[in-house]
């Protein structure tokens, strides 16, 4: 990492450390600067740790070197600022340093990627019990979602296109052919809406979507083929319409809106009962969770053994900065009790590592919290690259992502380009700019045929980069056959069978299976370009620049896509990107 001024910098390649790992970090310094006075300060939140003066430096290639030993004993999120002065000139560069206690390094997903489903509108199959308070959508290709004018407007989001859990295990064959080592579900608890973050009962699957019976042979069938389930679980809140809050009275238990001597009283921050309530950013079906000790044991003790015990492979917190950081590691906890390889996956949009919310500096990467997050940091500097050519904030992210994530953290984190609370990924990089439209008119708009295949070498692109870069590969369903669509719920349209783009289907089935899957470093190219080596074996090159990029690269390589052959140079058409492998003699 260097400072805002590139003269000076850090050499380490991690700012992570075990737990009485010795801390050693080195610096470089510009050789045309000399360095009168240097100091190092360290800190945590609480204030100052230590400041010390550097005065012994050496010589090594084009810089001036020092270094630092540092002793700390405790586990948590220190900070440093190193500043270099000359005269009147003054380098400062800031970062910061985890130390956390050891935790299964492994990549618990495995080599393969992470398919993500919208049950709802992945696959229709099998019978299920029709509600009468629901809007049920029989146009599965044609048929819209039902949409709220503008962000935030209320919408019931109650309208069903069928899609249940069978119809996900009728389609494993297709799943698995992906390189898919698990499949992480949307919510499957028993709720009123089609999202079913709104939790009616946590011990129920909701029958919409084939019950209990379904997810144990979804779990059974799709072990058997070396794919595990995990779970999506939104803990922060639950539905009003829910066994504990039951504002409508649906449920034959004294909800906390119904009476305050109901059992689940507590588990809720009324103001004034009934109606003024704590909910999740001001919307009122979805009452925000007080996590009283009885609500914690219901959960840990109840709600995750459950699941847990049909062999579920673990959960995605949905919202977890919102969640106490002793919850998260007793939701933990309560996971690894059925095994180490059970994975908690915590979803977080910015630097997992120094994340404050509500003006508290949060815990997820201490050894005993979250096995690994939500990559939204490298989405962004991906379609950042892609959009603007220019590679300095995916660059940057990246860097900062193998600075400040354990490298079990990093390599369990969830890499994606789209997901169900984002625009679909060739939406976004080729389609019309959705901001500021009203849903009536984003429902109708598509791209044309040749924006439509500008889009698609554009997206191929970004999927070298997300299917190859470190951490586990996340597709969400239906971006892998070209699936349109601006915000939610134009985000969540039922999946094209028999209408994929077969081209992009086979383009991400090659790389998903042919085992890139080793430590990355970055090579040196233009700034409108990203290229680096996966291993020994792999070259990634994407060009995002107007004209053929020209490529070093050492011997013979092969195209894994056409089989074209490669000699000491790899050119790159313009804004497109390729994958070779090294071809042994």
């Amino acid at each position: 990492m260097e400072s805002l001024d590139h003269r000076l910098r850090i050499a380490n390649k991690r700012l992570t450390f075990k737990k009485d790992e010795p801390i050693h970090l080195k610096f470089q310094i510009s050789r045309d600067i000399y360095p009168e006075h240097v100091s190092f300060k360290l800190y945590d939140d609480s204030g100052d740790i230590s400041l010390e003066e550097i005065n012994d430096f050496y010589l090594e290639d084009e810089f001036i070197c020092f270094e630092i030993e540092i002793e700390l004993k405790q586990i948590g999120i220190f900070f440093f600022q190193l500043t270099v002065k000359e005269g009147n000139d003054i380098l400062n560069l800031s970062e910061q340093l985890l130390i956390y206690e050891k935790r299964n390094k492994a990549n618990l997903f495995g080599d393969g990627i992470v398919y993500h489903i919208f049950v709802d509108r992945f696959y229709k199959y099998g019978r299920t019990k029709k509600r009468d308070d629901a809007v049920y959508i029989d146009d599965w290709y044609s048929g819209e979602p039902e949409y709220a004018e503008n962000p935030g407007d209320f919408l019931p989001n109650n309208s069903f296109f069928g899609g249940t859990i069978d119809g996900i295990t009728k389609k494993l064959d297709y799943i698995a052919s992906l390189g898919t080592k698990c499949i992480y579900l949307s919510p499957i608890f028993e709720a009123y809406s089609n999202h079913k973050y709104d939790a009616g009962d946590f011990l129920k699957v909701d029958v919409g979507f084939g019950g209990e019976k379904a997810l144990k042979d979804l779990v059974e069938k799709a072990d058997a083929m070396g794919i595990r389930v995990i779970l999506d679980c939104a803990f922060n809140h639950t539905g009003d319409d829910s066994v504990y809050f039951n504002k409508y009275g649906k449920y034959k238990t004294l909800g906390a809106y119904q009476s305050k001597d109901s059992d689940y009283f507590a588990w809720y921050n009324f103001k004034s009962h009934p109606d003024d309530y704590e909910c999740w950013w001001g919307v009122k079906v979805l009452p925000r969770t007080v996590r009283t000790e009885s609500y914690r044991k219901f959960i840990c003790d109840e709600v995750l053994p459950k699941y847990l015990s049909m062999g579920i492979g673990g959960v995605r917190l949905d919202v977890v900065d919102e969640l106490e950081d002793d919850f998260v590691e007793q939701i933990s906890k309560a996971v690894k009790s059925y095994g180490e390889d059970r994975i908690v996956i915590g979803e977080v949009w910015e630097d997992a590592s120094n994340k404050i919310s509500y003006g508290k500096r949060k815990r997820y990467f201490h050894g005993t919290e979250l096995d690994g997050v939500t990559n939204y940091p490298l989405r962004d500097g991906i379609i950042d690259f892609i959009k603007t050519r220019n590679n300095k904030k995916l660059t940057e992210t990246l860097t900062m992502l193998l600075l400040h994530y354990p490298e079990h953290s990093l390599s369990n984190s969830l890499n994606f380009l789209g997901s169900h609370d984002t625009e679909r990924i060739i939406t976004v990089l080729g389609g019309e700019n959705g901001e500021g439209k009203t849903g009536s008119e984003l429902v109708s708009l598509k791209m044309n045929t040749e924006e439509y295949e500008k889009a698609v070498k554009l997206l191929k692109s970004a999927l070298i980069l997300v299917l190859t870069l470190p951490g586990t590969p996340c597709i969400y369903y239906g971006d892998e056959v070209g699936m349109e669509g601006y915000r939610d719920p134009f985000n969540r349209r039922p999946f094209p069978w028999g209408k994929e783009d077969d081209n992009l289907l086979s383009f991400v089935r090659i790389i998903n299976n042919s085992g890139i899957k080793s430590e990355f470093r970055q090579l040196e190219s233009s700034n409108t370009s990203f290229v680096y080596s996966v291993g020994d074996d792999f070259i990634c090159a994407v060009n995002m620049s107007m004209s053929d990029e020209n490529v070093n690269i050492d011997g013979k390589h092969r195209n894994i896509m056409d089989g074209s052959l490669y000699d000491d140079v790899l050119s790159v058409p313009p804004c497109s990107g390729i994958i070779v492998k090294k071809i042994k003699e």
